[in-house]
């Protein structure tokens, strides 16, 4: 085999590697990397799921860049940026869930109040189409998204703290009487302790007296993810917190720090 650098990841082969040693592709005999340029339309997407997408293609190894909404990455396999995009998507920015749906009118809405329902249902995660006069949304989310509606018309297109609450912490059943007795909600508080320990180390990187707060906050957090967040994201995001706590003996304080910036930003938007 060539000794030329792998054509997906740039890792150097050797003559006799059979495979990549980082990223298992097997290389071409005596050939150049065969790269492709694609580029993807993200204008329509949210702030926080650009971010989780960037987070990702670093994560892979994957060239990008950014000019306006549009996102270009080079690879020698479309197929596997095509796959990080539609992963994030996915979970940032679903669309309607297959099954039963319902369209709901927007049209007491003004474009403000229209624009901070968009907000918050991106917020929630909760899948959806938008049309012109009505958006278009599972029937399991019909009352929480018909609350929320009537909320934001009355409140004047001020999405309060309380609004907020309401629609991502109350129940089906409480929204639709309020006198039931509200879904009992996993405790965020280990949160806060994962966010601190991570951000410890982010500052201190070579502190392994930080690990074990890393690893109680961890075994504290519930293993069903926090309201609006999907599952997939939320192991993720764990497994990611746990591989930090098991580098810090052997990785570089450049690499902890990296790894430790990137939960800290994920971090954020739930504490």
């Amino acid at each position: 085999m060539s000794n030329h650098p792998c054509r997906q990841c740039g890792e150097p082969l050797g003559r006799s590697d059979e495979r990549c040693p980082r990223c298992g592709l097997a290389p071409l005999d005596d050939a150049a990397p065969t790269l492709d340029t694609v580029t993807y339309d993200l204008s329509g997407w949210f702030p926080d799921s650009v971010e989780e997408l960037e987070h990702r293609l670093r994560h892979a190894q994957v060239p990008f860049t950014f000019d306006g909404g549009a996102l270009s990455v080079v690879v020698a396999d479309p197929s596997r940026a095509d796959g990080l995009v539609d992963d994030v998507e996915a979970q940032f920015e679903p669309g309607v869930p297959p099954g039963p749906s319902v369209s709901l009118p927007t049209t007491d809405l003004d474009p403000l109040e229209w624009a901070d329902l968009r907000v918050l249902l991106h917020t929630a995660r909760i899948g959806c189409e938008w049309g012109p006069d009505a958006v278009v949304v599972g029937t399991a989310e019909q009352v929480r998204v018909e609350h929320l509606i009537s909320t934001l018309a009355v409140a004047g297109g001020e999405p309060t703290a309380d609004i907020i609450e309401q629609v991502a912490r109350a129940d089906t059943a409480a929204l639709a009487d309020p006198a039931a007795e509200p879904d009992e909600v996993a405790d965020e508080a280990p949160l806060g302790d994962l966010f601190d320990a991570v951000d410890r180390l982010h500052r201190k990187p070579l502190d392994e007296d930080s690990v074990p707060a890393l690893r109680g906050a961890l075994a504290a957090c519930s293993a069903a993810p926090p309201f609006g967040i999907t599952q997939a994201w939320w192991d993720d995001l764990l497994a990611d917190a746990d591989s930090l706590g098991s580098g810090v003996a052997g990785w570089g304080s450049d690499e902890i720090r990296a790894s430790a910036e990137q939960l800290l930003s994920r971090l954020r938007g739930l504490v």
